[in-house]
């Protein structure tokens, strides 16, 4: 009588006990080897593979393997730091100020800033001259990061900007750091 799954429904066989090394006959066996010329579904070997999702319930046709698909842009991933040095209490030091290149469009996912005391951060974008703030961020000694989350599908175009302004809002000298984050992709 063949072997069985825990479920009593597929007939498997034993790949290869280990008791010896593998000769050429175990090979048919191996999984999704195929024995003789038959069309049939008996024809294939497959290693049964008890996979389970998050909560521990079997993969099956009614509960598939999740696969989620993204959206690839095939553009030039963009990560542009900047450091502000050594800012002294309630100075806010010239914005760093990011132009989308000639030709590009900045399809922009996150900007982050941090340091080790606490500060303000000014998000803006738009073009030359006439930003948008997007988000103001204030942190704290204690989380001394920010994060701002962009929502999807925001693009900047070319020759506009992105704007981070600083300020040191702890009574001690900090640099803050900030990053832009994003996908540059050809202007079609």
């Amino acid at each position: 009588m063949p072997n069985t799954d825990a479920d009593g429904r597929l007939p498997i066989r034993l790949i290869h006990s280990r008791a010896v090394a593998p000769v050429d006959d175990d090979l048919e066996f191996r999984p999704t080897g195929v024995i003789g010329a038959r069309t049939d579904s008996l024809d294939i070997r497959a290693m049964d593979v008890a996979m389970q999702d998050s909560s521990g319930n079997k993969i099956t046709p009614i509960n598939p393997f999740p696969v989620f698909i993204s959206k690839s842009s095939g553009a030039d991933g963009l990560v542009e730091p900047n450091e502000f040095a050594d800012v002294a209490k309630d100075v806010t030091p010239a914005p760093f100020v990011y132009t989308v290149p000639v030709g590009k469009i900045l399809n922009l996912s996150r900007i982050d800033a941090s340091s080790f005391l606490k500060f303000k951060v000014e998000i803006k974008w738009g073009p030359v001259g006439l930003p948008v703030r997007k988000a103001v961020i204030v942190t704290t000694t204690a989380v001394p990061n920010a994060a701002f989350k962009v929502e999807a599908e925001t693009q900047v175009p070319a020759g506009d900007v992105v704007t981070i302004t600083v300020t040191n809002k702890d009574n001690n000298t900090s640099s803050i750091y900030v990053t832009i984050q994003g996908d540059l992709i050809t202007n079609p």
